[in-house]
C-alpha cells in the first residue's frame, strides 16, 4: 500500500503561519474597554477568527469561528460618604425625637450588586441605651454600574457595553438613577438599552472632569439611618450617641466600607429654683444671700414689722431661676402662693427680668402681657428677652441662661 503526499511550496507555509500569528493576534487584542482596569460585567467579549491557506489554485478562506466570553460581576467595597453630619436637638422623652443622619453609598462594583446596610452603634452617654430605626431605603439595597466604552469631551453621551438585555435599565443603572462619574455627581436623562453591542446613556449636564474607556459609571443611593436616643440617665446633661454606617457588598458576603463616625446630641435642660427676701428699709446680712441689681437679698433672718407700726413693713421677693442645663426648657413660668393672712400685695409691684436682665413691668391684669396677681397667687410666664404672654403655656430658658421675677408686700 502507497501512500500519498501532498506537496506544500515554501510560499503556502508562508502564507499558513501568516495565518496562524493573525488567529493569535485577534484572541489577544481587544477593544480598549476590554484591556481597561475595569470592565462591566455581562458586556460580552467576543472573538471573531478564520484561517487562510493556498492550495494550489488560489488562497482560500475557512469559515469565521466565534467565542464569546461574558464578564463576571466582581464585587468590591462600596464608598461610603457621611451626608449630614453630627446633628444636635433638645430631648424630649424616652427615644425621642429621632435625629436622621443620612449617608451616601456609591457603587464600586462593575455591574449590579446587592449591598447590605449595617448601622454600628460605637458609644453612647447618658442614655439607658440609643438604638436605630428601620433604614431607608430598607437593606439591602441594589446599586447599579457600568464601564465608558467612548465618549466625546463636553457632551452628556456615553457609548457602553450592552448587558444582554433590552429591559431600558443598563447594569441596573435608570432614569431614575443617580450616578457618579469621575466623582461628578450627575442625573440621567435618557438610556437606549440594546440587548446585544452598545447602549447608550445621556446625562442631564455634561462632565467637566476627563473621561477615559473603562471609567466606571456607578450608581449612588443616600441612605437614611434613624437614631433614637433613649431614656435619659440624668437631668441636664446631654445624651450622645456615636455610630457608622457598614456597607457591605456580594449580597453582604463580598468587600466592605465602614463610614467615619458621626455623634449625634439631645441637650437637656435643668432648672434650679431659689427664693430671697429683703426688708426695703434695711440690709440683710443672715443666710445665703444674693446680690441682684445692687441690691442685697437673703434667703434667711430677715425681720419686719406690721403695717401699722409705721416702719420697716415692705418686704421685696427675689425668684432666681437659672437652667443649668446643657439645653434650652420650654414652658418655664413661676407661681408663688402668698400667705394673704399675714400680707398683703403691693399692686403693680411685679417685675420681670428677662436673660439679659432687662426690666420689664407685670401687670396685675390677664391678657396685657406675661404675668398677673389673682389673689393670692402670683403668675410669671418666664423665659427669652421678650416676655412670653401669659395667656401661652409659658417661655424658653436657653441653656446657661438666668431669669428673675421680683414683687412686694406688706406684713399685715
Amino acid at each position: 500500500m502507497k501512500k500519498k503526499f501532498t506537496k506544500i511550496g515554501g510560499a503556502t507555509l508562508k502564507a499558513f503561519a501568516l495565518s496562524i500569528a493573525l488567529i493569535a493576534l485577534m484572541v489577544l487584542v481587544l477593544s480598549p474597554a476590554a484591556q481597561a482596569t475595569t470592565t462591566a460585567a455581562n458586556t460580552k467579549i467576543i472573538n471573531n477568527a478564520r484561517a487562510s491557506y493556498n492550495d494550489g489554485t488560489g488562497t482560500q478562506y475557512t469559515p469565521y469561528s466565534s467565542v464569546t466570553v461574558t464578564v463576571s460581576l466582581v464585587s468590591a467595597a462600596p464608598s461610603v460618604a457621611i451626608l449630614s453630619g453630627n446633628a444636635t436637638t433638645a430631648y424630649t422623652g424616652t427615644d425621642t425625637p429621632v435625629l436622621n443622619n443620612t449617608f451616601t453609598v456609591t457603587a464600586t462594583s462593575n455591574g449590579l450588586d446587592t449591598y447590605t446596610l449595617t448601622p454600628n452603634k460605637t458609644g453612647d452617654s447618658n442614655t439607658t441605651g440609643g438604638s436605630f430605626g428601620t433604614l431607608s431605603p430598607a437593606s439591602p439595597i441594589q446599586l447599579g454600574a457600568t464601564t465608558v466604552l467612548s465618549y466625546v469631551g463636553g457632551t452628556k453621551t456615553f457609548t457602553v457595553p450592552s448587558d444582554g438585555n433590552s429591559d431600558g435599565k443598563i447594569n441596573g443603572i435608570d432614569t431614575t438613577s443617580t450616578v457618579v462619574i469621575n466623582g461628578e455627581v450627575h442625573t440621567i436623562a435618557s438610556i437606549t438599552d440594546n440587548a446585544s453591542g452598545t447602549s447608550t446613556i445621556v446625562l442631564n449636564t455634561a462632565m467637566v472632569a476627563a473621561v477615559a474607556a473603562g471609567d466606571l459609571i456607578a450608581e449612588q443611593k443616600t441612605i437614611t439611618v434613624p437614631v433614637k436616643p433613649g431614656t435619659i440617665s440624668a437631668n441636664g446633661t446631654s445624651i450622645t450617641v456615636t455610630k457608622t454606617l457598614t456597607v457591605k457588598s456580594g449580597n453582604g458576603s463580598g468587600p466592605a466600607q465602614t463610614s467615619g463616625s458621626e455623634t449625634d446630641t439631645w441637650t437637656n435642660g435643668l432648672i434650679s429654683f431659689k427664693k430671697y427676701v429683703r426688708n426695703t428699709a434695711t440690709t440683710c446680712n443672715t443666710g445665703n444671700s444674693v446680690t441682684f441689681k445692687t441690691i442685697k437679698y437673703c434667703d434667711a433672718g430677715v425681720t419686719g414689722n406690721p403695717i401699722g407700726s409705721g416702719s420697716n413693713y415692705t418686704l421685696e421677693y427675689l425668684m432666681v431661676i437659672t437652667n443649668s442645663g446643657t439645653g434650652s426648657v420650654s414652658a418655664a413660668k413661676v407661681t408663688d402662693t402668698l400667705p394673704t393672712e399675714y400680707v398683703n400685695y403691693v399692686a403693680g409691684s411685679i417685675v420681670y427680668y428677662d436673660e439679659s436682665d432687662n426690666p420689664h413691668a407685670v401687670s396685675d391684669t390677664s391678657g396685657n402681657d406675661n404675668g398677673n396677681w389673682t389673689s393670692p397667687t402670683i403668675t410669671v410666664n418666664v423665659g427669652g428677652v421678650t416676655p412670653p404672654v401669659d395667656s401661652g403655656p409659658g417661655g424658653n430658658i436657653a441653656a446657661g441662661a438666668t431669669v428673675h421675677v421680683s414683687y412686694q408686700v406688706t406684713i399685715i
